[in-house]
């Protein structure tokens, strides 16, 4: 309530602050992209014949469900997924179940787990596949994840090295 500047990271979140603070005169709308610097010279050449799939960021049932990877099982072996993140204080030993269920279901080679980088690193690393993996399971009564566009960066990262993108089913997606 103090603050000279409030910046909020798209017009809903932005909607709700100002209805708990009543501060209109000092929030700003910044969606949270990439800089043009970071994508210089990003998007590497690729075999063709593959089909790499990346996830980047918090790793948790909610943003990376274990049906991708019973749906990468039923995929040609030339689809592979690489995770790069680290799991949330609520979902820790998820990273080893995601790789269970994968060796359970004979894909464990198809699945590489990075573990947290450096955004240059990361970057660098989702500039080498094809597609990015943006999924949000959105409870009713969650503020942050029901208003996410243009506050979650992964998006515009993977737009930013070229990516199509598969999303949440949602109308601002």
């Amino acid at each position: 309530r103090k603050a000279q500047i409030c910046i909020l990271p798209n017009e809903d979140r932005a909607t709700a602050f100002i209805q708990n603070t009543q501060r209109e005169k000092v929030v700003q709308v910044v969606w949270n992209c990439p800089s043009r610097r970071e994508a210089d010279g990003l998007r590497n050449s690729r075999p063709t014949g593959a089909l790499r799939l990346v996830y980047q960021g918090s790793i948790a049932p909610a943003k990376l469900p274990l049906s991708l990877i019973h749906a990468i099982a039923m995929l040609p072996p030339s689809v592979t997924l690489t995770i790069m993140g680290y799991e949330t204080v609520g979902s820790v030993g998820f990273v080893k179940s995601l790789l269970g269920t994968a060796q359970e279901l004979g894909i464990a080679e198809r699945m590489s787990y990075l573990g947290p980088r450096s955004r240059p690193d990361m970057m660098r690393v989702c500039a080498t596949c094809d597609v990015g993996i943006a999924f949000v399971a959105i409870p009713p009564d969650s503020l942050n994840l029901s208003k996410l566009t243009g506050a979650s960066n992964k998006v515009f990262d993977f737009l930013t090295c070229g990516l199509p993108i598969i999303v949440t089913d949602k109308p601002d997606w």
